[in-house]
């Protein structure tokens, strides 16, 4: 057997050991199921034809493709893995089968990595303003836990989504691939705070570790980096007795407080959320001018009101830059401010050797972060047409956020562009299952059937989208191209007729006007709307080396003049 050892999400594969193991205990695997999962892997990113599989498998005796897929699915049993949402093992029609997930070879001096998921904590008080307390405790844990060497740490998005369904440990940690969870919970009594949290075993249901803490209101957000090394020390034994603090400056605890509050309320994501979030983040500045990361947090709301068609694009990604620089003045080693500096040089000047810096940078401070990942991927390959890298960047987010909408979205948007409509539409139905009233699977689901030549059927679902968005812009813009090309011309001109009027009273994007036109086959006016979009920096026109809905145009020299402009030649 080699003695190389791989990683398959949160999997170690030692071929040596004839072992397979998930935060560091061995599973129970038949040698057969054992010996597919290592040829799986060392084939992977390619496709395992079913003969193939046979030879080595089963080393040259003849089987049959039925006892193939038996033994798939013994052990897609023995993984927790299935086929219609596979983590480990996807099967590929008419081929075989391949790794579901990125997978990376290490040797045997390495350590492999341990899976911890940080709950909300509960609000045993019952006053709702505690709620961003116990959120944002839970998510200053996290980011403390996610510099810690060795740890893998699930993602906000996918912890506090499994903390609404009721689940017990054991499914939690079947859900988000962790060996452990943290849980915890807050009551305030008169002037002082509770804070009890306990480690727990996912496998067993075992208790590791156990701590309750008696602070002062002000004092309970210091809490989050002393819980983050107990709880480290607990699952990383060599790391016992080390300092884990990280060293940050001393934050007025009323700004902290408003920053948490500000966190709270962006999560939502809502209109009004929104506009609540930036009042919280400008009195935390307010408190504590040399606060970095409540300019972070301003940066990144006004950079998320540009992208998602909130703001005119330049005012927003105007704003956000300054905030953005200030953070970084006043803390140089904010690894994700650098990376969302990075995506405005994109945005604003399409300054590519600087975009390039700033994301190096970002990635030298923190390499496995999950938001500079995703910017990297966003701004320095999408543009470029570096799509199979770009998809393989965000792939590797996903067993650290395995349930966020948005990561999925990302995933399967960048196999779209990548052409992978298979693959685009099978995050969509991803999305829908943890969500069937989500708008952007419907949307991955209907673009990837208008890749194919599918329009009627793209139409429908772009319908839906449209119904669960309430008509946002961008799912109507990008509508109106199955919808035109399945030859319902009257329903696009009575888009960009509501289009037209909205945008007399706030901005539209462009890029919505551009695709309309293409949906009608308007060569002319789809190109001038491009062009207007570049002018605007309309985020939805980064990928204009990559839609396929664009080949038709790909050969006018104004296309060209497109791509010039944009210093993308």
């Amino acid at each position: 057997m080699t003695t190389e050892r791989y990683r398959l999400g949160d999997l170690v594969v030692d071929g040596a050991a004839g072992a397979a193991m998930r935060d560091g205990r061995r599973l129970d695997l038949p040698p057969l199921s054992f010996a597919l999962l290592l040829a799986l892997v060392r084939r992977a990113p390619e496709v395992a034809r079913r003969r193939d599989l046979a030879d080595e498998v089963w080393q040259g005796a003849v089987v049959n493709d039925e006892t193939l897929s038996q033994r798939v699915r013994l052990l897609r049993e023995a993984l927790g893995d299935t086929a219609e949402a596979p983590r480990y093992v996807e099967s590929v029609r008419g081929w075989g089968y391949r790794a579901a997930r990125p997978v990376e070879r290490f040797g045997a001096g390495e350590r492999e990595l341990t899976t911890v998921a940080v709950l909300p904590f509960a609000n045993l008080g019952g006053d709702s303003a505690d709620d961003p307390l116990c959120e944002g405790l839970a998510e200053e844990i996290i980011s403390a836990l996610a510099a810690v060497d060795g740890l893998r740490v699930i993602a906000r998005t996918s912890s506090f989504a499994v903390s609404r369904m009721a689940l017990d440990v054991g499914q939690v940690g079947e859900r988000l691939g962790a060996g452990s969870v943290l849980e915890g919970s807050v009551r305030r009594s008169g002037q002082r705070v509770r804070v009890t949290v306990q480690l727990v075993e996912t496998a067993h249901g075992g208790h590791l570790w156990s701590e309750r803490y008696d602070r002062e209101p002000s004092d309970v957000l210091e809490l989050e980096d002393e819980i983050a090394a107990g709880v480290a020390s607990r699952l990383r034994s060599g790391l016992a007795g080390r300092d884990l603090s990280r060293r940050r400056p001393t934050v007025n605890p009323a700004a902290r407080q408003a920053y948490l509050e500000g966190r709270y309320h962006f999560a939502r994501a809502t209109s009004e959320a929104l506009a609540r979030a930036a009042q919280c983040y400008q009195e935390a500045i307010a408190l504590d001018p040399s606060f970095a990361r409540a300019f972070d947090a301003l940066a990144e709301l006004h950079w998320f009101l540009g992208f998602y068609g909130g703001a005119r694009p330049r005012e927003a990604f105007g704003q956000s830059t300054w905030h953005a620089l200030r953070a970084l003045e006043l803390d140089e080693g904010l690894a994700e401010t650098h990376a969302l500096l990075g995506m405005l040089r994109k945005e604003l000047d399409y300054d590519w050797p600087e975009v390039e810096r700033e994301l190096a940078r970002a990635r030298e401070l923190s390499p496995t972060s999950a938001d500079v990942l995703l910017r990297y991927a966003i701004s320095g390959l999408l543009p470029h047409g570096r799509l199979e890298e770009a998809l393989a960047v965000v792939e590797a987010v996903v067993p650290t956020d395995p349930l966020s909408p948005f990561v999925r979205w990302w995933c399967g948007a960048m196999a779209y562009l990548a052409r992978s409509s298979e693959h685009a539409a099978d995050e969509g139905r991803f999305i829908l299952r943890l969500d069937p009233n989500h708008f952007l699977g419907h949307w991955l689901v209907g673009m990837a059937l208008e890749q194919v030549g599918d329009f009627e059927a793209a139409a429908r679902e772009m319908e839906r989208a449209i119904e669960l968005s309430g008509g946002t812009p961008f799912t109507l813009g990008f509508a109106m191209v199955p919808i035109g090309r399945a030859g319902h011309g009257e329903r696009v001109r009575g888009i960009l007729r509501e289009l037209a009027a909205a945008a007399s009273t706030r901005y539209v994007p462009p890029s919505a006007f551009a695709f309309g036109h293409v949906g009608l086959g308007e060569r002319d006016e789809a190109l001038r709307f491009l062009d207007e979009a570049i002018d605007e920096r309309d985020p939805l026109v980064m990928p204009i080396k990559s839609y396929s809905f664009l080949d038709p145009i790909r050969d006018d020299p104004r296309y060209r003049r497109l791509l010039g402009k944009m210093n993308l030649l």
